[in-house]
Order: structure tokens, then C-alpha cells, then sequence
């Protein structure tokens, strides 16, 4: 009978070991892989945005060369706007200027429209009715400005 007890305790330490080891081998697996670069959370990507930049004939400051390149370079910028910003409210007007000054407008903003063809306007133009040029009016429109469209007459 003490053989059989023998016998018993050495099957048990066996049976204890080889659960030991196997609930090693099973944790260490879990570790390791937990712990290995693969595993780690992906970081979510920039989603891709517009950005508005608005000016008047006071404050252009926002639309500077360097401020539009910069978001040109930014991979998730889908579109800038070029907004006015004037006593109308935003989007609604930018006077103010002589009609000889409109040709220097354009140009000044024909410099922003050329860095990209991320760069767009957006909003209305407010010049004196029949003092712009109708190739310059054209112009505007088609960067994507309206002209003297929310006057009220």
C-alpha cells in the first residue's frame, strides 16, 4: 500500500508539472504576442478636410502666400477657400476698392488661385456695377466667386 501511494504522488507531480508547463508555454505564447509591434492599435488617419480662409480689403492676413502653401502641402487639405470677409458679413462682400484697383485685385489673388489647384473662391465680390472688366469679372467667376450677386438693389 505505500507503493501505491508512491506510485500515486509521483503520477500527480507529473500531472502537476506537465499542467505547469503547458499553462507557461500558453501564457507566454499570449505575452509575446501581445507585447509584439504588430499587434498595436493602428492610429486612425487625418481625415481629409477643407479649410476657409477669409480676407478683405483691410485684412488679407489669412491668405498670405506662406499660410496657403502650407495647407497645399497638407496631405488631407481637400480644398481652401478664398472667402471675403466684409461689412456684408462673411461670404457676403468685398468693396471698398476704386475700379482701377481691380485689375491689382485680381492679380493679387490670381497668385493664390496659381500656388494650387486646391486653392478656390468661394463667396461674393462687391466692385462698383459696370466698373469691372468683364474678362476680369469672368475671371472671378471662374475660380469659383459670384460677382456683385448679393446687392440688394
Amino acid at each position: 500500500m505505500v507503493r501505491w501511494d508512491i506510485t500515486a504522488t509521483k503520477n500527480m507531480n507529473k500531472t502537476n508539472l506537465f499542467k505547469a508547463l503547458l499553462l507557461a508555454l500558453v501564457g507566454g505564447t499570449i505575452a509575446f504576442t501581445a507585447c509584439s509591434p504588430g499587434n498595436e492599435p493602428e492610429p486612425q488617419p487625418e481625415p481629409h478636410h477643407n479649410v476657409e480662409l477669409f480676407f478683405n480689403r483691410m485684412n488679407t492676413k489669412q491668405i498670405d502666400l506662406d499660410t496657403i502653401q502650407k495647407y497645399v502641402a497638407n496631405q488631407h487639405v481637400d480644398t481652401i477657400f478664398m472667402i471675403p470677409d466684409d461689412e456684408a458679413g462673411i461670404g457676403g462682400g468685398f468693396s471698398g476698392y476704386p475700379s482701377s484697383s481691380l485689375p491689382q485685385v485680381r492679380d493679387y489673388l490670381e497668385q493664390r488661385i496659381s500656388v494650387s489647384r486646391k486653392v478656390r473662391g468661394k463667396g461674393d465680390l462687391r466692385f462698383a456695377v459696370g466698373k469691372a472688366l468683364p474678362a476680369d469679372s469672368l475671371w472671378f467667376v471662374e475660380q469659383g466667386w459670384t460677382v456683385n450677386q448679393s446687392r440688394k438693389w
